[in-house]
């Protein structure tokens, strides 16, 4: 990992295709040993293996990497659609919609990144199955509607969320989403019921098993955790709340069994805990679907008329404007989160053993009702 500092306001800047060399870099830190913590142990889990201080003055641009590619054409559309929504939104709405789609929380200020993850809405900003079940809902829709076929709607679908993976750059969190919608495809063409606990499992083991430390990534242990609890708890959650509207009830349910596989995780990294995130997601999740649909829209449109492009972007800043006002208001709340100074390994073991043990007391009481 090199650190890059600028030596003045100079438009100077890299991309990732660039061959370049160093003169003089400085070494930091070595990530080869094994008491490795934290953020260390994260850039060792992928692959990072020392890291170095560089000015820009010593940096040279010997070459570009000549090659079409899944990746350059990734950081093509990428860079376009940052130039895109930089052009036509304000500053603040620009960055808060990159991030949604890019999963990159570099383009927020740290007020921004705090407002989302005290009113318990971070996951909203940090690409997630969230993302991939919008898209793949929006898709099928759209696919649908022009009258494909349910095989051509799922393999166009893989293409699309292939190509979305790559501009995201393959966070774990998009690689367990995309695989499971795989193997449910997988499972269709093969006539074969699909099960998707086993395979949370499957995409668990294949990982770890590629590169162990990805156990230590916060989106990992977040990503993981949170399916799992869904997909173990939604069904008693959704039976024990009712609601007149079966949306409202739905979204309850996803948030309420997400927060309940998340909370250790969440307090053991992040040293607080939302007390407004049902809320809050409430308030902010439905809107998800119009705002990227409307940005994907737009971006579209931008290809054969900005006029047109600039037109359908005004929904889009009132979305992300919404978004905005929403969080900033429920986080400001004085009771909106609590800090928790620690809580160690034996906590979060026994918080989950409380709670598997409760998971197995509800379906032992289910059979035998049945």
């Amino acid at each position: 990992r090199l650190e890059l500092y600028k030596d003045g306001n100079t438009d100077f800047s890299l991309e990732p295709t660039d061959i370049i060399s160093i003169k003089n870099p400085i070494f930091i830190e070595s990530l080869d040993g094994d008491n490795l913590e934290a953020y260390k142990l994260y850039l060792r889990g992928k692959g990072i293996r020392a890291i170095f201080q560089g000015r820009e003055k010593d940096i040279i641009r010997v070459d570009k990497f000549q090659s079409t590619n899944l990746f350059n054409l990734s950081f093509k559309i990428r860079r376009y659609l940052e130039d895109f929504f930089d052009q036509l939104l304000p500053s603040i709405e620009a960055g808060i919609l990159k991030s949604i789609i890019f999963g990159n929380q570099g383009y927020l200020e740290d007020e921004i990144l705090d407002l989302f993850s005290i009113s318990g809405t971070a996951h909203i900003i940090a690409v997630s199955g969230l993302h991939v079940g919008v898209i793949v809902l929006i898709l099928h829709k759209v696919f649908g509607f022009l009258g494909m076929g349910k095989k051509e709607i799922l393999l166009i679908t893989m293409i699309f969320l292939l190509l979305y993976s790559a501009i995201a750059n393959f966070p774990v969190s998009i690689i367990r989403a995309v695989s499971m919608y795989y193997l449910y495809v997988i499972a269709c063409f093969l006539h074969r019921r699909y099960d998707p606990i086993n395979g949370l499992m499957l995409i668990a083991f294949l990982l770890l098993l590629y590169n162990p430390l990805t156990l230590f990534s916060i989106s990992f242990q977040l990503s993981f955790s949170a399916t799992l609890a869904i997909l173990l708890f939604y069904p008693w959650i959704n039976q024990s709340i009712k609601i007149k509207a079966n949306y409202l009830q739905s979204l309850i349910s996803v948030t309420v069994a997400a927060q309940l596989g998340t909370i250790p995780i969440m307090i053991f990294h992040f040293q607080q805990i939302s007390l407004i995130a049902f809320v809050a997601n409430i308030f902010i999740v439905p809107i998800l679907v119009p705002l990227l649909m409307t940005a994907g829209i737009s971006s579209l449109f931008s290809i054969f008329s900005m006029h047109w492009a600039s037109r359908i972007n005004l929904l889009t800043h009132v979305l992300l404007k919404y978004m905005h006002w929403m969080v900033r208001k429920l986080s400001n709340l004085s009771f909106a989160s609590i800090e928790v100074v620690s809580i160690s390994y034996y906590h979060i073991i026994f918080y989950y053993s409380l709670l598997f043990g409760a998971y197995h007391i509800f379906w032992s009481k289910r059979k035998e009702l049945n």
